[in-house]
């Protein structure tokens, strides 16, 4: 089992296997996450998420930088994942954007709108079935997910 609960992997796998790109978009800060994900062996995740920058000549010695910040985000968050998501589509040009979240944070709620597809649990399953976004519920163990990218690949041949 990894350390992000046994089936992150997998996922990441399946998606980099098709050619697809595997993007995690945080409040969180660098600093945090990407010892989670490289112990994962999850070190070829793109990280949108807060960065702690040394200044070493400055007090304190060091300063955070929200590079997917955009101050008109409708979730008012460091992070937009709203923005994070039109990168992807603009820069990889990618085909579908899959979202999963839970909805902790408004700006999940935003970015469920942005997405071309959606895995949702808690709060976020819930803002979607009051505003009529079509999701897919998953629990603990992401098998919706990991079976819709089984299918993904299995109908565009990619192995």
């Amino acid at each position: 089992m990894d350390a992000l609960g046994g089936c992150a992997t997998e996922v990441c796998e399946l998606v980099w296997d098709s050619g697809g790109v595997v993007s995690v978009a945080s409040a969180g800060l660098d600093f945090y996450i990407k010892p989670v994900l490289e112990k994962a062996g999850l070190d070829r995740v793109e990280l949108h998420s807060g960065k702690v920058l040394s200044e070493p000549a400055e007090r304190p010695p060091f300063r955070y930088d929200y590079p997917s910040y955009v101050k008109s985000c409708k979730g008012d968050w460091v992070t937009c994942k709203c923005e994070v998501i039109n990168r992807l589509k603009s820069n990889h040009g990618a085909s579908e954007v899959i979202f999963v979240g839970d909805g902790l944070l408004g700006d999940a709620c935003a970015a469920a709108n942005a997405a071309d597809t959606v895995f949702a649990t808690g709060k976020l399953l819930r803002y979607c079935k009051e505003n009529k976004i079509s999701a897919t519920e998953f629990g603990k163990d992401f098998g919706p997910l990991i079976r819709y990218l089984h299918d993904k690949t299995f109908i565009t041949g990619a192995s």
